[in-house]
């Protein structure tokens, strides 16, 4: 058999915590009305700007991996076929500038690795020194490449 906690009945007319807070809170909020809708829409303007400025970064990093992805390519073609027009649509793919953030960092690595192993120096220097300054994924590989070239 269960046993039974006596409750006064003073103690269950009594209101609980949570209304009298509630109550408190809701006195408050329309006693300041213009402060409650300036918080509030404060809070919403930072909530859109935040996925706004969420949704750009993505957008932009979308951007640079499809220049990435054109300018590998183009490497992947005059590597197969170093033809002088195969060349030539890397140094103008190249020519058009780097991708920003990672896919920069790799498009420098790629492009210094390509000029290194075409054997023009300067360039592959110039590229390799862009990818250890942008740091990524590809830091170690373009020191060690940089460090063959020099």
């Amino acid at each position: 058999m269960a046993t039974k906690d006596p409750v006064s009945r003073k103690e269950l007319l009594k209101p609980d915590e949570f209304q009298t807070t509630f109550g408190s809170l809701l006195a408050w909020a329309q006693g300041h009305q213009r402060t409650v809708f300036v918080g509030v829409v404060g809070v919403l303007v930072a909530i859109v700007l935040a996925f706004g400025l969420a949704a750009y970064a993505g957008h932009r990093r979308a951007a640079a991996f499809e220049s990435y992805g054109k300018l590998q390519g183009a490497i992947t073609k005059a590597v197969t076929d170093p033809s002088e027009a195969n060349v030539k649509a890397v140094e103008d793919l190249a020519a058009q500038g780097l991708p920003s953030g990672e896919a920069g960092a790799l498009a420098a690595y790629r492009l210094g690795a390509f000029h290194a192993d075409r054997g023009d120096a300067a360039a592959a220097a110039r590229y390799l020194h862009e990818a250890v300054d942008a740091g990524g994924p590809n830091l170690a590989a373009a020191r060690y490449r940089l460090a063959g070239v020099l």
